[in-house]
């Protein structure tokens, strides 16, 4: 039982190791909470929380998102890509990074049916796949739809 009753936190630190991996790995958050055996929405208060189990969890949390990145710009950099699918890739790093970084932050509220939760998940790599692909399709017609192309 915890300091001031009920049951023990789950902010342990197998837990919070459990998350740490999961999310190296290149799991979402929800699901390396999953993972762990915690809810996101307990999750997302530790992330907010200001004890000490917190700042752990926030610290591992950080972590894992900065090694997961890392790994993907290095993976990224190794790619042999043709010069029309690296100006798309730039193209695309540098919205993310702008939009991750340099974004205003706002909270929208949104309700799913019956006032329910809506699931909502972003894949830079799957957008990463749509312009490599996208850009692939269209080397035979350069220029095409903007009457602009090599000479």
């Amino acid at each position: 039982m915890s300091a001031q009753g009920g049951r023990p936190s789950k902010c342990t630190p197998k837990t919070i190791e459990a998350v740490e991996t999961a999310l190296r790995s290149g799991v979402s958050f929800s699901a390396a909470c999953g993972i762990a055996g915690v809810s996101p929405k307990t999750a997302n208060a530790w992330m907010a929380g200001n004890k000490m189990c917190h700042r752990r969890f926030q610290a591992a949390v950080q972590r894992a998102r900065s090694a997961r990145e890392t790994e993907l710009v290095a993976r990224l950099r190794d790619i042999q890509l043709s010069e029309k699918e690296s100006v798309a890739l730039d193209a695309l790093k540098f919205e993310l990074e702008r939009q991750h970084k340099w974004s205003t932050k706002q909270a929208i509220e949104v309700s799913g049916p019956d006032a329910g939760p809506v699931r909502v998940e972003v894949s830079p790599l799957a957008a990463l796949a749509a312009v490599a692909g996208a850009a692939a399709e269209g080397e035979g017609d350069e220029g095409a739809e903007d009457g602009e192309g090599e000479p």
